[in-house]
């Protein structure tokens, strides 16, 4: 190959790559068209959501529980997303002297997904069977 071949070979290269952009570019700008949409329709849904209480039947509020060390654990769950929830679980793990570190807190669609560390405070122990119980769902 010479110097030639290897210039031109480079400059097609450059072009598929900007078609491949500018292709990607127009897919990206139809999807966010599409969720703007679709937060405008939330929005409307949400509105209506706070003047009465909505049942997603999809969600199924659930806890798992590990033990990782002699006085932590590791907890899983997945609750409704409903204003003050969340507070409502740190403040039940604080009045049992519990705390939450390492969090990890994800929303979609009405629901929260949490994993977390869990550990006695001051080196109380804690164990499993007592967490679901604290965690009160409903």
């Amino acid at each position: 190959m010479n110097k030639a071949s290897i210039i031109e070979d480079a400059i097609t290269y450059t072009k598929k790559l900007q078609n491949e952009i500018e292709i990607l570019t127009n897919e990206l700008d139809e999807i966010m068209e599409e969720t703007r949409k679709k937060k405008g329709e939330q929005k409307t849904c949400e509105s209506s959501a706070a003047r009465e209480k909505i049942n997603i039947p999809w969600i199924e509020e659930e806890i798992q529980v590990a033990k990782i060390d002699g006085n932590k654990l590791w907890v899983k769950m997945i609750i409704e997303n409903k204003r003050g929830r969340f507070k409502k679980l740190l403040e039940d793990l604080n009045n049992s002297n519990i705390e939450m570190i390492d969090v990890s807190a994800t929303t979609i669609k009405g629901a929260y997904l949490i994993t977390a560390t869990l550990e006695g405070m001051s080196g109380e122990p804690i164990e499993r069977y007592q967490i679901p119980t604290i965690m009160k769902f409903k």
